[in-house]
């Protein structure tokens, strides 16, 4: 499911989504789930919303965008 150089978001590549109009809606609504399941998940009524890999992964992802804005290119992972 996953490609090289796309943010994935509940299954969705993020780039589909990235419409300027719905773009606040759509981060909006992800992120109340989001903090539901975690609120759930804390209380031991839920999973967590978020697996150790994805959440590596997003990590290293942020790792590389503040390494690129220091050297001012694009890096590799």
């Amino acid at each position: 499911m996953s490609k090289k150089n796309t943010l994935w978001l509940d299954c969705v590549p993020l780039t589909s989504i990235l419409v300027k109009s719905q773009w606040k809606d759509t981060v909006s609504t992800h992120l109340a789930e989001y903090y539901r399941q975690l609120s759930r998940a804390m209380s031991g009524r839920g999973c967590v919303p978020v697996s150790g890999p994805k959440a590596r992964d997003l990590i290293h992802i942020i790792e590389l965008a503040v390494l690129s804005s220091r050297v001012g290119k694009s890096v590799e992972s």
